[in-house]
Order: C-alpha cells, then sequence, then structure tokens
C-alpha cells in the first residue's frame, strides 16, 4: 500500500474482504465475482499447495477469464460442488496457434462469488459436468 492508501502494485482492493484482487466483475447473471491475487498466483499460475506449476500459460488471459464470467459461452453445474458453477468459453491460443475451451470455475456459496480455478481443455464432455445450466446460443431475447 502507499501513504494515500491505494494499492501500490496496481491490485484492486476489495472492500468487503479488504484483499488485493486482480478484477472484480458481474456474471452472466450479474452476480458479483472476484478473482482473488492470492489465488491467481498461489493457486491457477502456481500450484504451490502441491508444488506443481499450476497453469502458467494462463498469464496473459486475465480478459479471456473475466470475459468468460461475463459472457460465457456454456454454463454447467458442477458435478460435486453445489455452490460451484463451470463457466465455459472459446479463447485463441497464438502459441499453439489454436482456438481451445477454457473452463472457470466460479464459487457462488460467498459474496462476492470467487474464482476457484480456471483452466484450458482438450475436450469438454457433458458427463464430466452436473448438467448445462445455461448455453449463450439459447438466449432469450428481452
Amino acid at each position: 500500500m502507499t501513504n494515500s492508501g491505494t494499492p501500490s502494485d496496481g491490485l484492486e482492493q476489495h472492500p468487503a474482504h479488504v484483499e488485493p484482487v486482480v478484477f472484480e466483475t458481474e456474471d452472466y447473471k450479474q452476480r458479483k465475482v472476484i478473482l482473488r491475487h492470492e489465488t491467481w498466483h498461489n493457486h491457477i499460475l502456481y500450484n504451490i499447495r502441491s508444488g506443481k506449476p499450476g497453469h502458467p500459460e494462463l498469464e496473459d488471459h486475465v480478459d479471456d477469464i473475466r470475459g468468460i464470467i461475463e459472457d460465457p459461452e456454456i454454463v454447467a453445474y458442477d458435478p460435486q460442488y453445489t455452490t460451484r458453477e463451470h463457466l465455459f468459453g472459446l479463447v485463441p491460443s497464438h502459441a499453439i496457434d489454436r482456438i481451445r475451451p477454457m473452463k472457470v470455475v466460479v464459487e457462488y456459496g460467498e459474496n462476492p462469488a470467487r474464482v476457484v480455478t480456471a483452466m484450458f481443455m482438450r475436450k469438454i464432455t457433458l458427463s464430466s459436468t452436473g448438467g448445462v445450466i445455461y448455453e449463450r446460443r439459447k438466449r432469450v431475447k428481452d
């Protein structure tokens, strides 16, 4: 923190938790969602609990994660946690010259909701989800 009370590293401070966040946004149902700095660095990019690298390939994809939360292609129930949703979107991966599916898991049992994890997927199977909640192409227009 600087003397003015603002973060010196450019991170936002979430007022309810007074913790650094990478971003705060609203999801496809206008619910507030945050990506905590700790989750981003200590779980998604570098999984310090397991000592494994996590998903460092996501480092340049913060805006894609936010975009998927705001306007997902498909949302599915989490097969294990009733308060979580899996949000899916398609993301260009310039490193491998492909468009890849990305999954963002959001925990809605807290307010604001929080990103639990995010990752690129090779494929998405319906059997790996708890069922589809929302499909963008079937969105009803007002």
